[in-house]
């Protein structure tokens, strides 16, 4: 598909198109805008999405069927998502919206029935229908006190809800948010992380990015 495209600007996977494999859009640091079709029903048997950071717009129902989809990177460029962005992706426990995202032109997921944790950022200004469907979700929906989505979980919630305010802000006043394009990875880091063990519970050292923060951390020769 178009793994490796650098120069790659804009994608689109037609009407037609039912089943694409895993890895479509690696290595593509050019990507700013993704739509697929409602037609695809397959995106391989992928179980992590990582998108590059210049990735700014994703169409309606772009990851809509991944059943085993466990952990989604959706990078720090994102500015907008469309509807039914991760519908039917049962495996998936936690969507984590980056900061700087602005708009939500629908529901970012539906009929999630693993689904425990949305993050959405304070700025994020613009919901047009809604975060997710109130009598679908069970889970908790995190973010700052005053943003747009109180707003918005403050009209659904009852006696005995706990509203969580996003880790992010926290992260960020200590200076331990660091957007991926100013990590430069070591050739080690590149190594290394090819031997990290995949788990549902998020991507860890599994990229050379976060792999390098490790390295800076512990020192090479831990």
């Amino acid at each position: 598909w178009f793994a490796g495209f650098s120069g790659l600007k804009s994608a689109t996977i037609g009407n037609g198109v039912t089943s694409i494999g895993g890895e479509m859009f690696s290595r593509c640091e050019s990507l700013t805008d993704v739509t697929i079709s409602a037609s695809v029903t397959e995106i391989g048997s992928v179980e992590a999405i990582v998108l590059p950071d210049s990735v700014e717009r994703l169409g309606d129902g772009s990851f809509t069927g991944c059943e085993n989809l466990k952990y989604v990177y959706l990078g720090t460029g994102l500015k907008c998502t469309g509807d039914a962005t991760f519908n039917y992706c049962n495996a998936l426990k936690e969507i984590d919206l980056p900061e700087g995202m602005t708009t939500m032109n629908g529901r970012i997921a539906g009929r999630c029935s693993g689904l425990e944790i949305i993050t959405v950022p304070a700025t994020v200004t613009e919901i047009k229908t809604g975060i997710i469907s109130a009598h679908e979700f069970e889970g908790v929906i995190r973010t700052p006190a005053g943003s747009e989505a109180e707003k918005y979980a403050m009209e659904h919630m009852q006696e005995g809800d706990i509203l969580f305010i996003s880790e992010k802000c926290v992260a960020c006043s200590q200076r331990r948010a660091v957007p991926l394009d100013e990590i430069n990875p070591r050739p080690l880091a590149k190594l290394l992380c090819k031997f990290v063990l995949k788990t549902p519970h998020g991507i860890g050292l599994g990229i050379p990015e976060t792999m390098e923060m490790a390295l800076r951390e512990c020192g090479t020769p831990r």
